[in-house]
């Protein structure tokens, strides 16, 4: 997603999941907000935090499209997978230097990534699942994540999802285990998020897109060793 410079508009949120986000004003001299992180709170006695998923040795299966993308989910409506893509050239399908540098010593062996449309047709994203050597890795390229770092967009063939590289959105990354999420949220219409009902409204979207499409698999994958089956 070669590089379109926009504004980045970041939120930090804390569900089931690590997060990282830097929150960035619209110009980059703007000062980052707090950070916090939360972890997990299943842990295991034996496994620790992430139990199956901590390392991808612990977890050698390779991701799939089919296991992280469903074609459709719902959430006020029917939110229809647009487009999906595998890769393993990591770095290529990430923007900022800092996070390539990440997610190449990370040992990134997958890059998946797939683009939904909202019922209605009013936001649309991007969603990136990165297969990393182990969960510090993931959080270290977690923490390289912000205004300028994020998944690079995966534009339709047609429709809204076609113009994912042209407006202003919002950014989030999540660690789960030694996978790095990343989401990439704006509004159809390409308008800015202004006011903090606007940026709720995207950071909603991205929450769910996350919980109902690649979070269930990896989510199996931590629990019982083996992703979901389709």
């Amino acid at each position: 997603m070669p590089l379109v410079m926009m504004v980045v508009v970041i939120v930090l949120i804390t569900v089931a999941y690590l997060h990282f986000a830097r929150g960035r004003a619209n110009t980059p001299a703007a000062a980052p907000t707090a950070r916090q992180t939360t972890a997990s709170s299943s842990a295991s006695p034996t496994l620790g935090p992430w139990r199956h998923i901590t390392t991808r040795a612990d977890d050698p299966q390779a991701l799939s499209l089919t296991e992280l993308f469903p074609a459709q989910y719902s959430s006020g409506g029917t939110v229809a997978r647009t487009v999906q893509r595998s890769g393993r050239k990591c770095p290529n399908m990430v923007l900022g230097n800092g996070l390539r540098t990440a997610v190449r010593k990370a040992g990134c062996s997958q890059v998946m990534r797939a683009s939904y449309l909202s019922a209605g047709q009013k936001i649309m994203a991007t969603i990136g699942v990165l297969n990393l050597a182990n969960v510090t890795d993931a959080e270290r390229a977690g923490r390289a994540t912000g205004a300028t770092a994020f998944i690079k967009q995966l534009p339709g063939a047609h429709g809204p999802t076609k113009n994912l590289v042209k407006g202003v959105g919002l950014e989030e990354a999540q660690i789960k285990g030694h996978y790095l999420i990343l989401t990439w949220a704006e509004f159809t219409n390409l308008k800015a998020p202004g006011g903090a009902a606007r940026r709720k409204e995207l950071d909603t979207f991205s929450r769910q897109l996350v919980a109902s499409t690649a979070g269930i698999s990896l989510t199996s994958r931590m629990v019982f060793g083996k992703p979901e089956t389709p």
